[in-house]
């Protein structure tokens, strides 16, 4: 009878937390899931015996610290859809840990109220107590002793920083999937819940307004600050994916050449929630739903980007196009078609350095006014419907602009 119930107690948790079977062209084998560190230690040997598929079960799978990881390339995730749930820890710390002393980045170590609440191997971040500039570093723990938290590497953030201050707030960093320069990566079926509402995250007593590399979905990183390099990462495809209760990004790419997010759902996300970043080309997003959070679709600094069949609704804006490197060479061949713009602030915002945008057959409902604030340059509008959208459907157009067969109601 012992034994009887030891199996049960041992199945009903492996039901609970999942199993995942990992395959690869010669052998395959189910493990049950132990936690993300045990997991990116499997990433990293399925890349470098060539790569394969990992699918997990149905369960829930938490991630402690999340997988931060390089250059794997070559890997499948498979889930069922609705009922494989990826799940972050709780955040009990958030907002508890500040630091008492200034000390130097290049000490790399902090002194702070509460090392007890930090974890040697996590990743956290700095910020001002009143968030200012966003955050000033990123840190992993290496150690921690009576003189204070010893960090495996410090990298500064904010313009010109060299110290960081006493009374500065320590967070968590943790994301589900923070990767730099991946490769032929494939994410389906998988429901990431942040299991927050992000909304309820403090800094000081102030909501928390400015971070948004932390506590994200995918991160899909790269180097983009010389123009001259090739894209870093490549092929990511991600479909029939759930982004949910997120304090960060649910998806971002930079970098990155050949993207798709296809058929995925994106709620309760707090900053952008899907977003193709610098020098990322080649991206299509189709058939998505994007409800909440400051932007629908953020593109920024990228070229040749589909949007289509795409459905938006509670964004402050739906689609914006941003400029942040101001580099003439981004920012051009986009395509935003046949999509549903729902009770937004704006539907769609280009900045001025955006160029050669096709706006074609969408539908702007109820969306502030101008429901299309099109800057920019070469910018097609045609064909679209807008219905409720204030005195000014759209925005003064800019240079070489086309606006034909659009229905205002």
């Amino acid at each position: 009878m012992r034994n009887i119930c030891v199996v049960l107690a041992v199945t009903a948790l492996l039901t609970a937390q999942g199993t995942i079977t990992v395959t690869t062209p010669k052998e395959s084998a189910t493990l049950p899931w132990q936690d993300d560190t045990a997991f990116a230690v499997i990433l990293k040997g399925l890349s470098d015996r060539g790569g394969g598929t990992i699918a997990f079960s149905a369960g829930t799978f938490r991630f402690d610290r999340g997988v931060n990881i390089q250059g794997i390339k070559g890997i499948t995730f498979t889930g069922v859809p609705g009922a494989t749930i990826w799940k972050l820890r709780s955040l009990d710390e958030w907002g508890k840990i500040k630091t008492t002393a200034a000390t130097k980045v290049s000490d790399k170590r902090l002194v702070v109220d509460h090392p007890e609440l930090m974890k040697v191997g996590y990743r956290y971040q700095a910020f001002f107590d009143d968030q200012r500039g966003g955050r000033l570093l990123e840190a992993s723990v290496k150690a921690i002793d009576a003189d204070g938290v010893a960090l495996a590497f410090c990298n500064a953030t904010h313009p010109n920083l060299t110290e960081v201050p006493a009374g500065a707030y320590i967070v968590p960093e943790i994301n589900f999937l923070d990767g730099w320069a991946l490769s032929d990566i494939t994410v389906k079926g998988i429901t990431m819940d942040g299991g927050i509402d992000p909304k309820s995250l403090q800094v000081a007593g102030k909501p928390f307004t400015t971070g948004h590399t932390t506590h994200c979905g995918l991160l899909f990183r790269a180097a983009y600050k010389d123009r001259k390099k090739k894209p870093m990462g490549r092929n990511i495809h991600v479909e029939d994916c759930v982004f949910q209760n997120l304090a960060g990004r649910g998806f971002v790419a930079y970098n990155t050449e050949g993207i798709t997010v296809k058929k995925c759902r994106f709620e309760n996300i707090r900053t952008e929630n899907c977003e193709i970043d610098h020098w990322s080309e080649l991206a299509v997003i189709t058939d998505c739903t994007f409800k909440g959070g400051f932007t629908g679709v953020q593109l920024n600094d990228c070229n040749g980007v589909t949007v289509s069949n795409c459905t938006f609704e509670a964004n402050n804006v739906g689609i914006f196009g941003l400029d942040a490197l101001h580099d003439p060479l981004t920012n051009k061949n986009w395509k935003i078609i046949n999509c549903t713009m729902q009770n937004v602030g704006k539907g769609i915002t280009l900045d001025g350095n955006v160029q050669h945008v096709d706006i074609e057959r969408c539908t702007f409902a109820f969306a502030g006014s101008p429901a299309v604030d099109i800057r920019g340059s070469k910018i097609n509008l045609r064909n679209n419907v807008f219905r409720d959208c204030g005195k000014t459907p759209w925005g003064e157009p800019g240079d070489r602009a086309t606006l034909e067969g659009n229905k205002v109601e």
